[in-house]
């Protein structure tokens, strides 16, 4: 929930009006834009916790499996 929530807040941050001389130059664009940006930006961190998390099943599964040498990636078809 942390990660999330930290994620989040990264992808976030510059939708948040500051005072014009604390802004950095994202923050001083109009708020379409500012929005727009933080949806990729959330969309894109959303897509890396599903990843890290099917990526920790992976590693967790193959140290419980006394057999399990390792894993190697392989394409999807």
């Amino acid at each position: 929930a942390e990660k999330t929530e930290s994620s989040l807040r990264w992808a976030t941050k510059d939708v948040w009006p500051r005072e014009r001389e604390q802004a950095t130059p994202a923050q001083l664009e109009p708020l379409d834009v500012r929005l727009e940006q933080a949806a990729k930006k959330a969309a894109a961190v959303a897509q890396k916790l599903v990843a890290d998390q099917g990526r920790g099943t992976v590693r967790e599964a193959v140290r419980r499996d006394r057999q399990a040498t390792g894993w190697a990636r392989t394409a999807a078809l």
